[in-house]
């Protein structure tokens, strides 16, 4: 059995592949804030299940060499611990592979969902924070630290705390947790307008700014946000054609396998 595993700062996702790849099952818990109850989660989720190939794919700035965190906002007690290491020993496995979630499932949208038969795709996960990927031809992008869209500064002279996030950033404007905090109320209860109308302005903003710098044949919006699409991917649509200097516009398009998408992209790793 080959276990893929999905690691947000809310929800640990895992789902069970049998060795042709066929999904058999999943599972989902929360997240741990403690580093060491996590790892025994997850071995608890999977120990019975003759797990022969372990893909994690983890919120963060990685070090893909030395298996572990280097920053992350929402997982500060998993920073700088062995999790390779660790998984690796509890399962008994000679390997684990390693990737950024957005980066993974970015790969799962274009091996299996909407990013299927593209040259070039942008993935970007709206979550808890904002991540992203580029994969060309069906593989990740060649990097040197990985990819951080949600990282670029959108606002420069901003002055609020927006703690855990950098200032003036993307994912401090666009992410869930930046939503509930500007306008006090959570993405999946907002029904005003105006309040969508400003959230697809500063997305709009961030999403002009990766086309022109990684020139994709399609943008999938993923993450928990994406599921109110509806209400913002209009306003969006209009204002991203104003902001691109680019005779056509790549779509923007709603990811295919939703929660999925990190754990089937866990499986194009092993």
């Amino acid at each position: 059995m080959k276990l893929t595993l999905d690691i947000g700062g809310t929800n640990i996702r895992a789902g069970f592949f049998s060795g042709d790849g066929t999904l058999m099952r999943k599972e989902k818990t929360s997240t741990p804030t403690q580093y060491e109850e996590g790892i025994q989660k997850i071995y608890q989720l999977a120990k019975n299940e003759g797990v022969s190939a372990i893909a994690i794919a983890i919120a963060g700035v990685l070090d893909k060499a030395k298996g572990v965190i280097i920053t992350s906002p929402n997982l500060t007690d998993w920073v700088g611990k062995p999790m390779v290491a660790d998984i690796a020993k509890k399962f008994a496995l000679p390997e684990v592979v390693l990737e950024n979630d957005a980066a993974a499932a970015a790969l799962g949208e274009a091996h299996f969902g909407a990013g299927k038969e593209k040259h070039i795709i942008v993935y970007i996960t709206l979550g808890t924070g904002v991540g992203g990927a580029r994969i060309v031809d069906g593989k990740l992008d060649s990097n040197a630290m990985g990819f951080e869209p949600g990282n670029q500064i959108i606002h420069f002279d901003e002055s609020r705390d927006v703690s855990p996030f950098r200032k003036g950033t993307l994912e401090s404007y666009v992410s869930g947790t930046a939503f509930q905090r500007l306008y006090g109320v959570s993405a999946s209860s907002c029904t005003d307008p105006s309040i969508w109308e400003k959230y697809a302005r500063h997305l709009s903003v961030g999403l002009a700014n990766i086309m022109v710098l990684w020139s994709p044949d399609v943008v999938i919006l993923g993450g928990g946000l994406s599921q109110q699409a509806s209400k913002f991917l209009p306003s969006l649509q209009e204002m991203i054609p104003t902001l691109v200097p680019f005779p056509q516009v790549p779509p923007i398009v709603v990811a295919a396998l939703g929660d999925d998408a990190a754990l089937f992209g866990g499986l194009t790793l092993l």
